[in-house]
């Protein structure tokens, strides 16, 4: 009870806990409580304090560095509560990063992922941690400065010969890839082994594996330089597409919803990055995940898995602003009959992706030209009618009915 209060007050008077020395005490040892509501609030409470630097000072300072010493050593739950807060501390900006980096526990942090431990676990949070810290451009250059990108490239190599190693494969592949969706040019062309590791996981039979190899593509691609990147494997790339589709085919659903979903970003392009080679590219890649791509997307879209019509509706939206994905549309015996038919959707967030894809269909100024004006008149009043419109019938009483 007196450590829900506890919460509370600091919920209620941060400032205070920003100027007093043994609140702030009190807040980091509620970080090794049991109960998970109790720390988490308190990690909370402890992230906000980071935008007072006065107090964040203080949270360094010799008594209190021996208190966040002193809960680190409960066990590994609490100890990497500790590295989760300090992360996000240093996220928040390049000087409470500074401050963080003083306290030496960043490089505790480094230590625990390039020891001789066994504990593959603790490995793996670390990567995990590491991937936070790499989404602000302070905490990749601090990465990029102290040589932990190569670390993590040279742990990605000798995976491929050690057993234990070889379960930090996923998490590895996932940092480097979400550092490539922002710096595709810098980390493709610097660590060329991710990036092949990456093509060839799509043809694992390890599910884990290759799924996060199609959301690590489709986290590359999601630009034009990414994919202009992707382009330079020629047939590695072309052999990863046609795994994409695979996938698609014949994986478990869960599978299944995630390789659709990251083929709608693979194929994404914006109208500001359309050329002819880019258009021709998205075009090419479609191609390769089946004999008949388009017809594909068409029949998993009408399954009855939720989760699987959402996904499968995501590629549609990525088509509908390419003017070769317009020609089989309009080619496609009822995929424009489907479109306007509002009785094959029952649910909201499918109605609106539905929807998404008329209103996409109509910002693309070739539209009208491919679909010509009479179908061009449908969508324009699809869209005025908005996604939830409903027919209604009307109804006729006749005289003498009760």
């Amino acid at each position: 009870m007196r450590s829900f209060s506890v919460i509370w007050l600091a919920a209620s008077l941060v400032w205070y806990a920003a100027l007093n020395h043994q609140f702030l005490s009190c807040l980091l040892q509620l970080l090794a409580e049991d109960n998970l509501q109790i720390a988490t609030s308190s990690a909370s409470i402890l992230n906000k304090l980071g935008d007072c630097p006065e107090s964040l000072q203080q949270l360094f300072q010799s008594d209190l560095h021996a208190v966040l010493d002193s809960i680190m050593k409960t066990n590994d739950v609490v100890r990497f509560r500790v590295y989760e807060l300090l992360v996000n501390i240093g996220n928040s900006s390049a000087r409470n990063l500074s401050l963080v980096i003083g306290s030496g526990l960043l490089e505790n942090l480094l230590n625990e992922l390039y020891g001789d431990s066994a504990d593959v676990l603790a490995k793996m949070n670390c990567v995990e941690l590491l991937t936070n810290l790499a989404t602000s451009d302070h905490g990749f250059t601090w990465l990029t400065e102290h040589k932990v990108l190569d670390r993590l490239e040279t742990l990605l190599i000798k995976a491929d010969s050690d057993v234990l190693l070889e379960l930090l494969q996923p998490g590895l592949i996932t940092f480097f890839g979400s550092v490539a969706r922002h710096r595709p040019n810098e980390i493709c062309s610097r660590y060329q082994h991710f990036l092949c590791k990456v093509l060839s996981s799509l043809n694992s039979s390890d599910m884990t594996l290759r799924t996060i190899g199609i959301e690590t593509i489709a986290q590359i691609a999601i630009t034009k330089n990414g994919k202009l990147i992707l382009k330079k494997y020629g047939s590695k790339m072309d052999e990863a597409m046609k795994n994409v589709g695979q996938t698609i085919q014949n994986c478990p659903e869960d599978v299944k919803v995630r390789a659709l979903s990251a083929l709608g970003s693979i194929l994404q392009l914006t109208a500001e990055d359309q050329n002819d080679e880019m258009l021709a590219l998205t075009q090419h890649w479609f191609s390769l995940i089946s004999s008949s791509p388009f017809n594909l997307i068409f029949s998993i879209c009408q399954q009855p898995f939720p989760n699987i019509r959402l996904a499968s509706k995501s590629i549609y939206v990525s088509l509908a602003n390419q003017s070769w994905a317009l020609q089989l549309m309009v080619h496609h015996p009822t995929f424009i009959e489907y479109l306007l038919d509002r009785t094959t959707e029952t649910s909201a967030e499918d109605k609106r992706l539905k929807y998404k894809v008329v209103e996409t269909l109509l910002q693309n100024s070739c539209t009208e030209e491919i679909f010509g004006s009479p179908n061009y008149l449908k969508l324009r009043l699809y869209q005025q009618q908005g996604p939830f419109y409903m027919h209604s019938q009307p109804v006729v009483t006749m005289e003498g009915d009760c």
